[in-house]
């Protein structure tokens, strides 16, 4: 018991030195540049692989919204961003869409005081599907991000969503992965 009371407090001490280590490390850094909380954008989505493309068309309608939760501890130096966006398009009389709902990371690759921010980064999520041929699927994701701030409030951006591939109804492969462009609007 006693030992066992010992190498608590050893847990317990050596918690409270790493957190004052970090506390003190943490004084001297610079505040990254303060992110909006809500985003709102809208563009295009242009499949790139063959199977979406003769099923539906080649451009799509794209819109969608970005939570960013600021968080005070930055994973891997990167700021967390929640997304939800839709691609669509109606396809003889059918609704064809894409819906991503992700969690995304992302980098500030340019100085925090240069007059456009470039950023990019990568996530991961779920993807709900609906194309000609089949009522509706669900398959994992991942999107690579890079955009740009033009002003603290107006941005645009560029995705590529790679995504799961599955058979339609009529036993047709079926990707949807594509590439999307933006132009947003940070609140």
């Amino acid at each position: 018991m006693k030992a066992m009371k010992r190498s608590l407090w050893k847990a317990v001490a050596f918690t409270a030195v790493l957190l004052c280590v970090a506390g003190v490390a943490r004084a001297q850094d610079v505040e990254p540049v303060a992110t909006k909380g809500i985003s709102v954008k809208a563009g295009a989505f242009f499949p790139t692989h063959g199977s979406l493309k003769n099923q539906a068309s080649s451009v799509f309608w794209a819109a969608g919204a970005d939570y960013h939760p600021r968080f005070r501890h930055r994973l891997l130096n990167g700021e967390v961003v929640f997304g939800a966006e839709i691609a669509w398009r109606d396809h003889g009389g059918k609704m064809v869409f894409v819906l991503p709902l992700t969690a995304k990371l992302l980098w500030t690759i340019t100085p925090p005081d240069a007059r456009i921010r470039v950023y990019g980064g990568l996530g991961g999520g779920i993807y709900f599907i609906n194309t000609p041929f089949i009522g509706g699927t669900t398959q994992p994701g991942v999107k690579f991000v890079a955009g740009a701030d033009i002003t603290p409030r107006i941005f645009v951006e560029l995705n590529y969503d790679y995504v799961g591939g599955f058979s339609d109804n009529l036993g047709t492969g079926v990707r949807v992965d594509g590439v999307t462009t933006y132009l947003g609007y940070r609140f």
